[in-house]
């Protein structure tokens, strides 16, 4: 930030704010002509009397966050982390007076928003060893003053769905946020003119930039042990689906081994019945 120039302003306000009165000696506030014959120096009142500041500040500010979280989670329970500060926002609410009566008390209260960097995801870890996250990534920052001096807020948000193998990273870049704001006050005309009206201003100029570059690398720790027979599909149905019962014509199908504790699954036939006997 830079600031610099010249300023003519009244005490107590940003630009010119002052007052002139005239009170003849003998009258009351009233003015009138008449008593304008009778009018001396120390009749006039000059209140507010504009002054000429100068001013001269330049602000440089560079931070760096780098956080390296490690977030350990099971499959399908979503994980949060959120980097940043917590804001009061002003909530207000209106109740009645007396019991039964109209909502017109104004009852203000406070809730804390989470300004920064918020992360949710949520892991899916297949059988072959990869892993899905669903991601959702939220960067807030406080903005400018609003309606009634309220906060506002700046918000980015990725909501993102990406399968990565075991120990491959994938970047999330490109969430560049880069402001640039430039003012001039001065008195209306002066500091209109080129290059002298600068002189007899003062300028502000304001730069504001914000990169985001992370990177996110899952692990598997454990996970079950899935087998060839584990995969193998079978049909299950009913009676009245003729097409789930097992074919005589097709060729047996070997069996996998199964372990002495596995239950055997056995194929859906359809039932046998006994034909009535002939009517005479």
């Amino acid at each position: 930030m830079l600031d610099y120039g010249l300023q003519i302003a009244s005490p107590g306000s940003p630009g010119l704010d002052g007052s002139v009165s005239a009170t003849p000696p003998g009258t009351n506030s009233t003015l009138t002509l008449q008593a304008l014959r009778n009018l001396s120096q120390s009749d006039v009142l000059l209140a507010n009397l504009p002054s000429l500041y100068y001013r001269l500040l330049k602000t440089d500010v560079n931070t760096r966050t780098l956080a390296n979280p490690q977030l350990r989670t099971s499959d399908g329970t979503t994980a949060q982390a959120r980097f940043g500060d917590q804001v009061p926002v002003p909530v207000t609410t209106f109740t009645a007076i007396a019991t039964g009566g109209i909502p017109q008390q104004p009852i203000t209260s406070f809730e804390y928003k989470n300004v920064g960097v918020n992360i949710d995801m949520t892991p899916r870890v297949h059988h072959d060893g990869e892993v899905t996250l669903q991601l959702k990534l939220d960067i807030s920052a406080v903005g400018a003053p609003g309606y009634q001096g309220l906060p506002t807020f700046n918000s980015r948000t990725v909501n993102s769905t990406i399968r990565l193998r075991d120990g491959e990273t994938n970047m999330l870049a490109g969430l560049i946020l880069d402001n640039e704001r430039r003012g001039l006050t001065g008195l209306p005309g002066l500091a209109s003119i080129p290059f002298f009206g600068r002189l007899f201003a003062k300028n502000r100029d304001e730069a504001r930039q914000t990169d985001i570059v992370m990177t996110l690398t899952p692990h598997v720790i454990r996970r079950s042990d899935i087998l060839e027979r584990d995969l193998r599909s079978f049909l299950v149905g009913g009676e009245a689906s003729p097409f789930l019962f097992e074919v005589p014509a097709q060729a047996p199908t070997p069996t996998l081994p199964t372990r002495p504790d596995q239950p055997r699954i056995e194929p859906i036939r359809p039932p046998t019945t006994t034909p009535p006997p002939p009517s005479r």
